[in-house]
């Protein structure tokens, strides 16, 4: 996995902290992350990739880019009802927030991503790994057909659709 240094997080879920992920060990499958305004252990925890929540920028697309006016929104937390994100954005000035399906959004390269709901590879559900592009096409019925391409903990490279990964 892609060590992402400096990358804000948010939510160490369950302890409501933000921190800034230092390392990633492979042998323990834990990231080490410096909490923000923590003393103990100089503010750094261990903690699995599944605890925590990148606290990234998107780019939004289509009709959802067009229905809020922006095209840059940060995702601020993961509301699981019907599988949308928060995000936060300003228009004109104000601070807004909407619920937004991954189908809406392009996550930047080098994000963090867990697979799942894989049917032709169901051996790779699970599996941690960094986005390192993503192709918009859509085919001769106007049906989306988009994918990331992900390089995974273990060296594999695939292409999935945004259905099946998880932030």
């Amino acid at each position: 996995i892609v060590t992402n240094r400096d990358r804000r997080l948010e939510h160490l879920r369950g302890l409501n902290l933000r921190g800034t992920v230092q390392s990633y060990s492979a042998e323990t499958g834990q990231y080490t992350v410096k909490v923000d305004d923590c003393s103990f252990n100089d503010g750094l925890i261990l903690i699995d990739a599944g605890s925590l929540f990148q606290n990234i920028t998107v780019c939004l697309r289509g009709l959802m880019a067009q229905k809020l006016g922006v095209f840059l929104v940060t995702l601020d937390g993961y509301l699981g009802e019907g599988g949308s994100y928060q995000v936060s954005f300003s228009d004109r000035g104000r601070a807004r927030t909407a619920a937004v399906r991954p189908a809406h959004f392009i996550v930047p390269n080098g994000t963090v991503v867990r697979l799942e709901g894989l049917e032709s590879r169901p051996d790779y559900n699970m599996s941690y790994g960094a986005v390192m592009g993503w192709t918009e096409r859509f085919d001769g019925a106007g049906e989306d057909t988009s994918y990331y391409e992900v390089h995974l903990s273990g060296g594999e490279r695939v292409n999935v659709k945004m259905a099946n990964v998880c932030l």
